[in-house]
């Protein structure tokens, strides 16, 4: 099946809150390709209740992951990866999964390593994401 076409000169980013609680027990969720999360919690701080249901809602979220996380920590080697469900106050039911990056490192420095990863990988894979999930930073 051929992939929507995606207009790159168009970048959309959330604000998330930092969620800084204690991991939830590992994740099981299965995607299409058989992959699994279990054993994400050493990639993805996971604390948020809502992420496993979502995740079980849109499993094809769970491959993209897996394949997201070592090249994420190849852009931002000292970064917490961490998963939540962000809302949109202004649209009834209007979740997505944010992934959140959050780093020690300087603003300017964490803003050129997303714009890199975007543009070498992340716009790739965007479309799979089926506006499901977006990237985020957190600083601080």
């Amino acid at each position: 099946m051929e992939q929507p076409k995606l207009d790159r000169s168009i970048a959309t980013r959330r604000a998330v809150k930092p969620n800084h609680g204690p991991s939830q027990s590992p994740v099981r969720v299965e995607g299409f390709d058989g992959r699994t999360l279990d054993g994400m919690s050493t990639e993805y701080e996971i604390s948020d209740s809502e992420v496993a249901p979502y995740l079980e809602a849109y499993p094809f979220l769970v491959g993209l992951l897996v394949d997201a996380a070592p090249i994420l920590h190849r852009y931002f080697p000292n970064a917490t990866l961490s998963l939540e469900i962000a809302h949109d106050s202004e649209v009834e039911d209007d979740r997505q999964l944010a992934l959140v990056v959050a780093s020690p490192c300087p603003f300017d420095e964490l803003t050129d390593k997303l714009r890199r990863f975007d543009s070498e990988w992340w716009l790739d894979h965007l479309p799979s994401a089926q506006d499901r999930l977006f990237i985020t930073l957190s600083f601080g």
